[in-house]
């Protein structure tokens, strides 16, 4: 009986050590600021900007479009010029998890940076496909780039960031985790030696 509810206290202490403070997750196909609209700070925790990487005299606003038809390439959060540009996710407060997904047909890049410009990582993903980003470091941004150097607007191919959702894991370190493994297995031998 003993040994089950030291059990029982080993997977509490590591689903809590695990546990995520919870996410926001944001569906730009979702309809929320209509047709074509600027993006900037609209959505809570994050702010979104353009890296003009190759035409930076070019404006390119972030708008966030959907379109109530069975034409789903215009649902999504996409800059509106062809220039090559990455769209930037700032967030206002810790982050160590992101999850997005894009919609039609090119790949797309997202590179993790830490407050200080630190590349934390990068994940490509072809196509309408979901990625993420974990890290045990803090994410200061994400920086999304359309990998056919066409832009993410509909000209030359189109991607879309349809969905993204962001929040802060509690990842425990491995030492933690291994002395809480060692003490239920000290607790469940002398439990047996007493027996």
């Amino acid at each position: 009986m003993k040994q089950l509810a030291v059990g029982l206290c080993v997977v509490v202490l590591v689903s809590l050590c695990s546990a995520p403070a919870g996410a926001t997750m944001i569906d730009f196909s979702d309809g929320t600021y209509g047709i074509s609209t600027v993006i900037t700070n609209q959505y809570s925790g994050v702010v979104f900007s353009l890296d003009q990487i190759l035409e930076p005299s070019v404006p390119g606003p972030i708008i966030d479009s959907f379109t109530p038809s069975t034409d789903t390439a215009g649902r999504g959060l996409f800059n509106t010029f062809n220039n090559n540009e990455s769209i930037i996710a700032t967030f206002l407060g810790p982050i160590n998890c992101v999850m997005f997904s894009t919609i039609i047909d090119n790949p797309v890049t997202a590179t993790a940076y830490d407050a200080l410009n630190n590349v934390l990582d990068t994940v490509s993903i072809g196509g309408s496909a979901t990625g993420s980003i974990v890290t045990t470091v803090d994410i200061a941004r994400v920086e999304f780039l359309n990998d056919s150097g066409t832009g993410f607007d509909g000209v030359g191919g189109y991607t879309a960031i349809q969905t993204l959702s962001f929040e802060h894991k509690e990842i425990p370190e491995p030492t933690t985790m291994a002395l809480l493994g060692m003490g239920a297995a000290g607790l469940i031998a002398k439990r047996r030696r007493v027996v």
